[in-house]
């Protein structure tokens, strides 16, 4: 019988890096998210923090035993009933519950279809996007009527240097950061990830400041909330050590997060390019165009 951690890594792994691609295909990742993100890099994340995943729940290596004998006592409970409970433990409790009580009305032993029947929901429930609602509204940022040349390059030019003040800096994107992290197990190297939460919040803080033409103000207000909702995943990631499981939900959530913010760069660039706007080389938002070129060849 196929292992129901098995199961898990390939139902979980599959479900959730079925959606990336799918929500990442065609596209191209646009600096200064500093993000590489290409669609080995993405799987390979995943595989690997799947594999952590699933390795550090409790009674890890009962669940990898083919053949699970059913105890007569009643399916587990929490241990330590004061501890607060983590994604990590929740799942681990729900999937010995469900498995022991399938067990218990089939003589101990189940089928891989019925044990897929186990799984499956609670690896679909686990890898779903939360709907969250956004920080910020349009009554928040400053929306200028005056949609002249000067304005809006001048729009053009605050916005990319509030992103280089904050990005530049930093050396490595998160998801090489993270990478290393699972690959190495070293859960230390997570901390090189906090300059970056620190970054896409200030960032998102920043923006909140500046004049935004009127009608490039909805793009504005994405890349505010989109940023502001990074730093949160990116948050929530670093501790993939102490709660994988939270840890693999953000990660999901990060790349549903990332795909609006980086249209949105994309979409910088027909703004300007359809007001006629052209910067020159020594100004901050030429950095917009060349990155743009960059990823569209």
């Amino acid at each position: 019988m196929v292992s129901i951690i098995s199961l898990l890594v390939i139902g979980g792994g599959f479900f959730v890096l079925k959606n990336w691609q799918k929500s990442s295909a065609g596209s191209n990742n646009f600096p200064p998210l500093a993000i590489e993100k290409t669609e080995k890099n993405g799987a390979d994340t995943i595989k690997n923090q799947q594999e952590s995943l699933w390795n550090s729940f409790p009674h890890a290596e009962e669940l990898k035993l083919s053949k699970i004998e059913m105890p007569q006592s009643q399916p587990l409970t929490n241990t330590s009933p004061s501890a607060p409970q983590t994604p990590t433990d929740t799942l681990a409790q729900q999937l010995m519950n469900a498995y022991f009580s399938a067990a218990g009305q089939n003589s101990g032993s189940l089928s891989d279809e019925e044990t897929n029947t186990i799984v499956n929901p609670l690896i679909e429930n686990l890898n779903t996007s939360e709907n969250r609602s956004d920080a910020y509204t349009l009554s928040d940022i400053k929306i200028s009527k005056n949609e002249d040349e000067y304005a809006i390059k001048e729009y053009g030019n605050n916005l990319a240097l509030t992103i280089k003040k904050y990005f530049d800096p930093i050396p490595e994107d998160e998801m090489r950061i993270f990478k290393t992290a699972v690959t190495n197990q070293d859960a230390t190297e997570l901390q090189k990830m906090e300059p970056l939460v620190n970054a896409y919040r200030n960032t998102a803080g920043e923006m909140l400041s500046l004049n935004v033409p009127s009608s490039f103000s909805e793009n504005h207000l994405i890349l505010i909330n989109r940023f502001n909702d990074i730093a949160q995943d990116l948050d929530a990631i670093q501790k993939n050590f102490d709660d994988p499981v939270q840890s693999l939900i953000a990660l999901n959530q990060y790349f549903t997060d990332f795909k609006p913010a980086n249209q949105v760069f994309h979409d910088l660039n027909d703004y300007f390019s359809n007001k006629k706007i052209v910067f020159e080389l020594n100004e901050p938002a030429e950095y917009f165009k060349e990155n743009y070129q960059k990823q569209n060849g």
